[in-house]
């Protein structure tokens, strides 16, 4: 053949291609085009000839041209010019040239980085229609990352699949992306068979999963809310190579605690520590370290996992939620061990512990850790109000009221803090309990100083904890802000406002309480003793009575207290008639004399003189086995003085001894006036100077 074609003349040079010969297998020559530049106005014709002189010098230049423009490629994909580089490839194909794999590989790296799959899988359509390239490990590498970018769950399964035909390997990244890319499909037996799968052609290729294969896997499962099922799955990875390190067991911790999984998290959590106990020489399991992320020049970075403060305060949180105390501080004593300090918060999750323990031991450990924080590093003035309270109503809870009021003090000498609502009720409580109403006034002052939202608990902790030490027009002005707010009332509350109202002589609006708590429906059987006490203080006979009607129509049938009330208040007025028919009424509706009822009786008939009347009472109380209170006795010892009657004054002291009654200050009082109105000035004195020594006097 004496010319191949007639081509295109080349720009200014007058050739407009060049053409490529190359030698068969059997001496044919084999061609391909390669165009830069059109130009059809000239044309040229060449003889096989005339190839062989021109091939060298033309292939030369072009591999010139090529490589100067796939450096310049280059240099855009490093300056992050995508668009830049993406047009010149554009040029290239355009007037000819081809662009290498590199090329098309780092195209479509930068547009799946970028989120752009719709370009990357562009790029890739046109390498894989390309007749001399084809993609490579690299490129189905970089279009499962881009897949995984834009949760292309099919596509990365796709080309998995065409992975695996061409015999390439997947790399790590690639399976940690098609296992999280299952997030975005509902699971099914299909979907985590699939998983599975995955992980088990990680050991087939050799590619051994580590703490982020563990992370995709363990996210996957949180959202498949399949967590307890992770066990199987963590068997695959064993059997794939996988072995956990320090990083594995804190990631999977924190999932369990997250996840409210506690004993898996406690298996978790002790595996882990057990791992911290261990020499770093003995085995892999005493592996510290563990690659966690990629730093700018290549380079690994590494970190110490060990126990996290914030995750061992979930784990503590969650032994308490189950009521498993020891457990929780067992974890705390673990997590000191390892070296980290507690925050406020794991403290007061302690401390409250503690105070659910109750017991001495606990208290006294609370206590400490309070204390310790104090003085700590955190210190005194990061001590916040939860601190406080939780510390404050573990003493109440322990009954060392003395303490609780010490913290309370604390509290008030701590310049810039301001306390929440559960501080200020813990404070009132505290003081109030522990028999000091002045301050408790003083934390209410406290609280109507500083803008703070009032809630039910707020109002009625103040009812209930100073309302009595108030003035009474600052006690009705709280019961009537309570009101106005239309929060809701308790029996407590409004039983506490009517005997206040009921001993200041205010019967009308202990009515009106009294009244409103009907209407609330929070009317109990203490409501009605409180107003049936407050009318027979009152002699209002008649409204007691029906008080006691309605009480028993409300469906209250136990009234021994209202009774009492009754006979209380007829025997003072000295009505003993009337006080005797309220006991036969006590008798026919079944209501058994209790101690109160006996004390009542002694009281009445000792003030009227009537001892013998008071001895039936004493009797028939032991009949009924009824056990008598120092009050009991102070009353007997006080009627048989005023009496003139020492010798049953001293018998009723000595009886008292004999059922381990303490006497107080009272008692001997009574006994002394015995002696005195007796003549016996020596024995009376006898009694004062004991008075004395005991420190009464």
């Amino acid at each position: 053949m004496d010319y191949l074609s007639s081509l295109p003349c080349h720009g200014g040079r007058g050739v407009d291609s060049y053409l490529h010969l190359h030698r068969g297998f059997h001496g044919e020559l084999s061609c391909r085009f390669v165009h830069l530049e059109s130009r059809i106005t000239h044309t040229w014709v060449c003889s096989a000839s005339l190839v062989t002189k021109v091939t060298p010098s033309i292939i030369k230049q072009d591999e010139l041209l090529r490589g100067k423009w796939l450096s310049q490629i280059k240099g855009y994909l490093r300056e992050r010019k995508v668009y830049e580089a993406e047009e010149l490839m554009r040029k290239m194909q355009e007037v000819g040239i081809e662009p290498d794999l590199a090329s098309y590989n780092a195209l479509i790296a930068a547009h799946g980085k970028g989120d752009q799959f719709s370009k990357a899988q562009e790029w890739f359509s046109a390498l894989e229609s390309e007749v001399w390239l084809r993609p490579d490990a690299v490129t189905y590498r970089s279009m499962i990352g881009a897949c995984g970018r834009a949760g292309e769950l099919a596509e990365a399964l796709k080309l998995y699949g065409k992975m695996k035909t061409c015999g390439f390997q997947p790399s790590h990244q690639n399976f940690n992306t098609l296992i999280s890319l299952h997030r975005r499909v509902t699971k099914d037996e299909k979907t985590n068979k699939q998983i599975l799968g995955l992980i088990t052609d990680m050991r087939e290729v050799g590619c051994i999963p580590d703490s982020s294969t563990l992370d995709v896997v363990l996210k996957l499962y949180e959202r498949w809310g399949i967590l307890r099922e992770l066990s199987e799955a963590t068997d695959v990875l064993r059997a794939a190579g996988w072995y956990p390190t320090r990083r594995c067991y804190t990631i999977l911790l924190k999932a369990y605690v997250k996840g409210g999984f506690l004993n898996e998290a406690l298996e978790i959590f002790h595996s882990l520590c057990s791992m911290q106990t261990e020499e770093p020489s003995n085995s892999k399991v005493s592996v510290v370290k563990d690659t966690y992320i990629q730093s700018n020049d290549g380079n690994s970075s590494t970190s110490v996992y060990g126990l996290e403060e914030s995750v061992c305060h979930g784990l503590i949180c969650l032994c308490r939620t189950a009521s498993r105390y020891e457990e929780a501080l067992q974890v705390y004593d673990k997590m000191r061990q390892s070296g980290a300090n507690p925050s406020w918060f794991t403290a007061c999750s302690v401390i409250d512990i503690c105070a659910r323990l109750n017991d001495v031991s606990s208290i006294k450990r609370g206590e400490a850790l309070f204390f310790e924080m104090r003085s700590s590093d955190i210190g005194k003035e990061s001590t916040d109000a939860g601190a406080y309270t939780v510390t404050i109503n573990m003493f109440l809870k322990g009954g060392l009221l003395d303490k609780a009021a010490e913290i309370s003090s604390l509290v008030m000498e701590h310049e810039g803090l301001v306390p929440d609502s559960a501080l200020f009720l813990a404070m009132l409580r505290a003081y109030s309990r522990s028999g000091m109403p002045s301050k408790a006034v003083q934390v209410y002052k406290w609280m109507l100083s500083i803008k703070i939202t009032w809630t039910a608990p707020m109002f009625n902790g103040v009812i209930h904890c100073c309302g009595r030490a108030l003035p009474l027009e600052e006690s009705i002005k709280v019961f009537l802000a309570m009101v106005y707010a239309k929060i809701p009332l308790s029996s407590t509350t409004c039983n506490l406002m009517m005997d206040i109202f009921a001993k200041a002589g205010l019967l009308d609006k202990a009515e009106n309480v009294f009244i409103l708590a009907k209407k609330q429906g929070v009317l109990d059987s203490i409501s009605y003793n409180t107003m049936i006490a407050a009318y027979g203080r009152y002699k209002e006979f008649n409204k007691m009575e029906l008080a006691l009607l309605d009480m028993r129509s409300a469906g209250f049938n136990d009234v021994v207290e209202a009774l009492n009330s009754m006979v209380d208040a007829y025997g003072k007025a000295k009505q003993l008639s009337r006080m005797e028919n309220i006991l036969e009424r006590m008798n026919r509706l079944g209501c058994l004399p209790d101690l109160s009822t006996y004390n009542i009786l002694i009281n009445i008939y000792g003030k009227e003189g009537l001892i013998e009347e008071v001895q039936k009472i004493r009797t028939t109380m032991k009949e009924a086995g009824i056990q008598p209170d120092s009050y009991t006795f102070n009353t007997l010892i006080y009627i048989y003085g005023s009496a003139g009657m020492p010798n049953e004054a001293m018998d009723a002291f000595k009886e008292m001894q004999q059922l381990d009654l303490a006497a107080d200050e009272v008692t001997y009082n009574c006994l002394i006036s015995a002696f005195e109105k007796s003549g016996n000035h020596l024995e009376a004195a006898r009694w004062s100077l004991w008075m004395t020594q005991l420190g009464m006097k």
